[in-house]
């Protein structure tokens, strides 16, 4: 598999899509830093200050990171089908769980890459503008514990996206379809989870009988918890939604993955 992943990493390097990728990140926070400076500039302008951790959890809680990492991740996969790589591969002997895994694994790297990146521009360059404010962002004291622990939580649930996405991307198979399958399932699957999150609320205030769930039903979808994890105090049910999340979206979708990879043709 180690051999499969630095060809994989060889082909990334060669292609264009890494690059487009990094640029788009590097560009969203430079727009970030400087609204944050225009909005600093004048003090009376939505009572918003920025400062270097309010324009880090603010570029998490966006969409922009998780769209450029579900394009990333369909493109790379999705055009191996279209090339043809795939069928290449498994001639030569690879199984197709060690092909599935590789692209996993260096899906995940790549999309960790990318939120480095954001790292490094948001509380890096960002620090060369902004103060750290250690209460603007959260209303209360966040120690660098505080702050490695969110970033571990965005790791987590960064690898459940990648997971979900490969997951469209073996099945789909076609780079521009699986982009646009897989967008449009994370958002707009959110839906029957705040459909079904309202209407047990309304039952709940019209039943009393009715118990009170352990988790909201809405952030039981991966898309909806991403800003659930963006806070200083992260209990023991949030760690239980987190564990719960990893072991359906990243282990459960990885493994159907590869029975269905394992299973269909590859023309």
């Amino acid at each position: 598999m180690l051999n499969l992943i630095k060809s994989d990493l060889f082909k990334i390097k060669k292609g264009k899509s890494f690059y487009v990728c990094s640029i788009i990140v590097i560009v969203l926070d430079v727009l970030s830093i400087i609204g944050g400076i225009a909005i600093n500039a004048n003090d009376n302008l939505m009572g918003l200050t920025y400062d270097v951790l309010y324009l880090y959890i603010s570029s998490l809680a966006s969409i922009n990171m998780f769209v450029i990492e579900a394009i990333f991740v369909s493109r790379f996969f999705g055009k191996e089908f279209d090339e043809g790589t795939i069928k290449i591969l498994v001639s030569k002997g690879n199984s197709r769980a060690s092909i599935y895994l590789s692209k996993l694994i260096t899906s995940i790297g790549i999309s960790f890459f990318f939120e480095i990146l954001n790292i490094i521009m948001c509380l890096g360059v960002g620090s060369i503008f902004f103060e750290f404010n250690k209460g603007t962002a959260f209303e209360t004291s966040i120690e660098p514990v505080d702050l490695l622990l969110i970033i571990f939580c965005r790791a987590v649930i960064i690898a459940c996206m990648v997971s979900f996405t490969i997951m469209y991307a073996s099945s789909i198979r076609k780079a521009g379809s699986t982009i646009a399958a897989s967008l449009a399932t994370l958002i707009f699957g959110s839906l029957p989870f705040l459909i079904a999150d309202a209407l047990y609320s309304y039952l709940r205030f019209k039943f009393d009988a009715l118990p009170k769930p352990y988790f909201a039903i809405n952030d039981l979808w991966l898309y909806n918890s991403v800003n659930t994890f963006l806070t200083v105090d992260i209990t023991n049910k949030m760690w239980l939604l987190l564990l719960l999340q990893f072991a359906v979206y990243g282990v459960g979708l990885t493994v159907l993955g590869i029975c269905k990879f394992n299973k269909k043709d590859i023309n």
